[in-house]
């Protein structure tokens, strides 16, 4: 997976203890997915910014990073890189 940043991280390095983890895709329902985000950043605090993890698919960095800022998203977002994985399968 890649962070907001552009690290690559491991899923194993990421999720080494119990983590609350929400998937999301450029082709859900965004009122449905805002309504999730919004839930999550009321409760941040109390479940720990660090026990938050937001996966993502998106085909454009830049469009992740106009969602998590037009959501105020307070936790860590990481987008899922298919189309590489599924390439370095052949």
């Amino acid at each position: 997976v890649i962070s907001i940043t552009g690290e690559k991280c491991f899923l194993t390095d990421l999720i080494r203890w119990n983590k609350l983890v929400l998937r999301y895709s450029e082709l859900n329902c965004n009122t449905c997915i805002e309504e999730q985000i919004d839930i999550l950043n009321l409760y941040v605090d109390s479940i720990g910014v660090d026990n938050i993890l937001l996966f993502t698919t998106y085909d454009n960095i830049l469009y992740l990073k106009r969602f998590k800022k037009a959501n105020r998203i307070k936790f860590n977002i990481y987008n899922l890189q298919i189309w590489d994985y599924l390439i370095s399968l052949y």
